[in-house]
């Protein structure tokens, strides 16, 4: 499964707010800066958002792509 990643700041959060339909009232309790969103190439819906920590230690960053993103799968074991 193809997916893409995007670290959340104060330069892309109404960006990503727009894209995934989050209301302005709801961007730091849905997109809290410094956090990783995490979603699969193509959803438009969907998404995880985790902490540099466990985004660092669950995923491969296999470099930028577009707008931000870097490609990334899940690290093996």
């Amino acid at each position: 499964m193809a997916m893409k990643a995007i670290k959340i700041n104060a330069e892309n959060v109404d960006a990503l707010a727009s894209k995934y339909l989050v209301e302005k009232d709801d961007y730091l309790d849905v997109l809290p800066f410094g956090m990783w969103l995490v979603t699969d190439f193509g959803n438009e819906e969907t998404f995880d958002v985790v902490a540099d920590a466990l985004f660092q230690t669950t995923f491969t960053n296999n470099g930028p792509i577009e707008n931000g993103f870097v490609a990334i799968e899940y690290a093996s074991a």
